[in-house]
Order: C-alpha cells, then structure tokens, then sequence
C-alpha cells in the first residue's frame, strides 16, 4: 500500500527533507521524490491533500486506481493448462530443485551421447 497522505504530510507540513521522509515511512527516497513531484505538477497543497481521502488523492496524482488497472488471472484457464498430459508430474516429497537436476543430467547425457557418436 502507499503511503501518499504520510509521505506529503512530512514533506508538506512538517518541512521534513525526503531522506527524512523515506527513513521515518520506511520506503525509498525516490518514492518521496516521485509523489512529491507529482503533488506539485497537480497542484496540491497539505491543505488540499488532508481534505483528500487516499483513493481520491490516487486518482488526482496517478490519473487512475492501480487495482483497476492489473487484469485479473483467468484461474479456470490456468487449472486447465496445468492438468495437460505435457506438464511434469512432481509427487509429493520430491523437491523441484531435484526434478531439474535430473532433467538437466538427462539432457546432458542425451546432448553428450549425440556428440561423441562417430
């Protein structure tokens, strides 16, 4: 979640630098910079943004929500792709790191086979 309404109350209210900023919220000091900039080409003062509910002050510095713009993963779909013959099986207890190894050794040894064959 970001921290818009924090991130401009520091910086606009308590005159905090943006090191200042990002050390106290916890984030980086590029994110300071990035809302900070977008604050001002919007126009916006401490006042205006404390009057601004979180999602509104979004939609004035982003232009739309973030969740309306990620398309939602078909589940349907990918439950059907994952039940396709072509798809390893790996039981239970078997690590993944274990399946690649012996697929890795398998093509090896069918790459090394298929070069040394005179």
């Amino acid at each position: 979640m970001r921290k818009l309404k924090d991130v401009l109350r520091l910086k606009l209210n308590a005159d905090q630098s943006h090191q200042q900023v990002a050390t106290a919220l916890g984030i980086a000091k590029g994110s300071v910079t990035k809302y900070c900039s977008l604050a001002a080409a919007a126009g916006l003062d401490w006042g205006a943004v404390d009057s601004m509910s979180e999602t509104d002050l979004e939609q004035r510095l982003f232009g739309c929500s973030v969740a309306t713009t990620f398309a939602r993963p078909d589940y349907g779909r990918i439950h059907q792709e994952l039940r396709r013959r072509w798809m390893p099986k790996i039981h239970a207890g078997t690590s993944l790191l274990k399946f690649k190894r012996q697929n890795n050794c398998l093509a090896l040894k069918k790459t090394t086979n298929e070069s040394h064959q005179p």
